[in-house]
């Protein structure tokens, strides 16, 4: 069999709804093997091995590579098919093709492979009467024959149409182009159901508005404003059992909003919120709280996308309480770890020896972070387990709401740092606890003797030692939930005096001058230069920082401050966190004592 005789098959016009990888399926298994090699049969694959609508990042052309890669030597792209593999010949053998076969969708192929590459490879423009005007109308010939294998190939077809008849000027290939999206609407867009064809519909048009009428435009509005009614009704009959609606709702609301931000009408935007609002309320029985807070997660976005802003500060009312009511649903999971009690023995063991200031100083050492190893950790995981990096992690407060999206972009590279060392330490609360413990069974660690340190330290008022001996006390006494809010506010106050000490600016000035000054915050405090270059560990300075203000850490200054969280999340670990900040405190105290 010969190559001719291959491509007879697929040059049949009634041939619909193949695939151009099944003309290389086809060469590949009819063609002898001394027929492969001529320089037509390399020309026909080459042809079918472009993809539609990938190169446009890569070369700047519509038809780009099916799969891209880096060598591992020169770390150069890797391109399959190339543009650099495309010949002169090649472009003859293509124009001499769209000529010859019968079908629609071989045509488009090789008159839009020769319109795209041609001035690239030859350094002139494809003819117009020959190439780019059949190349278009083909497109149309196969989205009106539905010569395409699936509906959403149809809608990509379609606007490349609409994208060079718009170029062309061409206002008969417009109209023809058009004429080609109503039959897909036609086809496609009567289900309501079925949003993933009359929301594209919707899009190209709004993207190519140009090209239709004002009442095209108007009547298209309506018939979606028409299917939001539709949709409404029968989400708020139907959400006590489906979500369904909802989503459908969701898509609606974008395309509308979309169209009306376009156009001026902002103000019709706030009532497409307020339905959806209420569409996803009625939702919340059959998904539950969990599937609430991340539906009004994402219409926050929204809202703030379009400068409502005052709706989305209200929906954050909302979001708090479900997201409470969804982390109560969740079942706790048990993974049990064997360690063996003898293991646990020799690891106090080894940390009670010596003498009462030895175990002191090693207690503040070892559950201070060290930066280098985390990220050696967090390299090691990525390496051992890639895939967990593809994804971003959500932090969530402990009232269940997001508050940051830690990415793999090398700009997120501190928080995810940062994430990670709060993670590390969650693990070794345990550890910490069990520690501390024997610290205070031997009397090594009371509030006498956090006091006293405390007491000569340069950074600690005396008018703030009797709070902290309150605060001291409550944590000794098991009463988190004091100690935290009579000691967090006293850490502050022992950094500001240390930023203060070192030179550094503790007061920013209103933004009229005269009328006074305003106290740098914690953070502001914690990331001053003077601190950052006073010669005080690094690791210090960010254990502090994932502590109290790091929203991909611990956070717990704001946490507090800002009153999200409840009684029950005022835990010994992270009372034990903050105990341990002071005790670092005193080591602060010998280093300035000394200079």
């Amino acid at each position: 069999m010969s190559l001719q005789d291959v491509l007879a098959t697929f040059d049949n016009p009634e041939k619909k709804g193949f695939d151009y990888n099944d003309v290389i399926s086809e060469i590949g298994k009819q063609l002898p093997d001394e027929e492969k090699a001529l320089p037509e049969v390399r020309s026909e694959i080459l042809a079918m091995q472009f993809q539609d609508n990938t190169g446009h990042d890569v070369w700047n052309t519509y038809y780009g590579p099916f799969a891209t890669g880096v060598e591992n030597v020169t770390g150069k792209p890797v391109f399959r098919p190339d543009i650099a593999w495309v010949k002169a010949e090649d472009i003859d053998y293509w124009t001499k093709r769209a000529s010859e076969t019968g079908n629609p969708l071989m045509k488009m192929r090789y008159a839009g492979l020769v319109f795209d590459f041609h001035k690239k490879i030859t350094g002139r423009e494809a003819d117009y009467r020959t190439i780019k005007l059949p190349y278009v109308q083909s497109i149309i010939n196969v989205v009106k024959g539905g010569y395409y294998d699936y509906v959403h190939v149809a809608y990509i077809y379609e606007e490349r149409a609409l994208s060079c008849a718009r170029g062309f000027k061409n206002r008969q290939l417009i109209e023809d182009a058009k004429s080609a999206l109503w039959h897909l609407e036609e086809l496609y867009c009567a289900d309501d159901l079925k949003s993933g064809w009359w929301a594209r519909g919707f899009e190209l048009m709004m993207k190519y508005e140009d090209v239709f009428t004002n009442d095209e435009m108007y009547q298209k509005l309506q018939e979606h404003i028409d299917r939001l009614t539709r949709i409404e009704r029968q989400a708020l009959k139907e959400g006590n059992h489906t979500d369904e609606y909802a989503h459908l709702a969701n898509t609606e609301v974008r395309l509308l909003c979309k169209y009306f931000w376009k156009h001026n009408q902002p103000e019709r935007i706030g009532e497409l919120l307020a339905r959806l609002y209420r569409i996803f309320k009625a939702a919340k029985p059959a998904r539950g709280a969990m599937w609430y807070h991340g539906v009004l997660d994402q219409m926050q976005k929204l809202c703030r996308e379009y400068q409502y802003e005052k709706f989305a500060n209200r929906l954050y009312v909302d979001i708090q309480d479900c997201g409470m009511e969804a982390l109560q649903s969740m079942e706790v999971i048990d993974v049990p770890v064997e360690i063996k009690n003898e293991d646990i023995q020799t690891y106090i063991d080894e940390r009670m020896s010596g003498s009462n200031e030895e175990i002191m100083e090693r207690y503040i050492v070892e559950y201070m972070p060290n930066i280098q190893r985390v990220k050696h950790e967090l390299e090691k995981e990525a390496e051992e387990s890639p895939l967990s990096t593809l994804g971003s992690t959500v932090v969530y407060d402990d009232y269940g709401s997001p508050i940051r999206k830690i990415s793999n972009d090398e700009s997120q590279a501190f928080s995810k740092l940062m994430h990670g060392m709060y993670q590390r330490m969650q693990i070794e609360s345990m550890f910490m606890s069990l520690h501390k413990r024997n610290m205070i069974e031997k009397n090594i660690l009371t509030v006498e003797t956090v006091m006293q340190e405390l007491a000569d330290s340069p950074l600690i008022h005396n008018g703030q030692l009797p709070i902290i001996r309150r605060g001291m006390e409550s944590y000794f006494a098991g009463d988190y939930l004091v100690a935290c809010h009579l000691l967090i506010p006293q850490f502050e106050s022992a950094i500001r005096r240390l930023v203060a000490m070192l030179g550094g600016e503790i007061l920013t000035h209103d933004a009229n001058p005269n009328d006074g000054n305003q106290y740098v915050t914690l953070n502001g405090l914690l990331t001053n230069d003077v601190l950052t270059n006073s010669g005080l560990p690094e690791d210090m300075i960010v254990y502090f920082r994932n502590l109290f203000t790091n929203q991909s850490g611990w956070n717990l200054r704001n946490l507090v401050c800002h009153g999200l969280l409840t009684e029950g999340q005022f835990s010994e670990a992270k009372a034990d966190r903050i105990v341990h900040a002071f005790m670092i405190l005193e080591t602060i105290r010998l280093k300035t004592a000394e200079e």
